[in-house]
């Protein structure tokens, strides 16, 4: 997935950080480019025969998670990473988020 994801032909600036790259200009999802749609550009849930069938249960299940925690709580890295995301790791031929960062969660009132 990483060469697929990060390849400039198919997403321009791919190794930028664009939280609106599967948004189009009418603000709703790029038909095609869904969270649980697949194709050979967006391996995510994998392709072809082999798709993941839980992928819309899944893709619910993160959504309200990610709904529950910006809601409940003020997020950041710690302050020695001065707010700056820690760099990826590698393992094999996996790229997983930085498994030695600290997060800082604080219940808003």
């Amino acid at each position: 997935m990483y060469s697929t994801h990060l390849d400039e032909k198919i997403y321009p600036n791919a190794h930028t950080f664009d939280p609106w790259r599967f948004v189009n200009s009418s603000g709703k999802s790029d038909t095609g480019k869904a969270y649980t749609v697949t194709s050979a550009e967006f391996l995510s849930f994998d392709a072809g025969k082999h798709v993941c069938p839980g992928r819309f249960f899944a893709a619910n299940e993160l959504k309200a998670m990610l709904a529950h925690i910006v809601i409940t709580y003020d997020v950041k890295f710690e302050a020695k990473a001065n707010g700056v995301r820690p760099p990826n790791e590698y393992v094999g031929t996996s790229v997983i988020p930085n498994t030695t960062a600290h997060v800082l969660f604080c219940r808003r009132v």
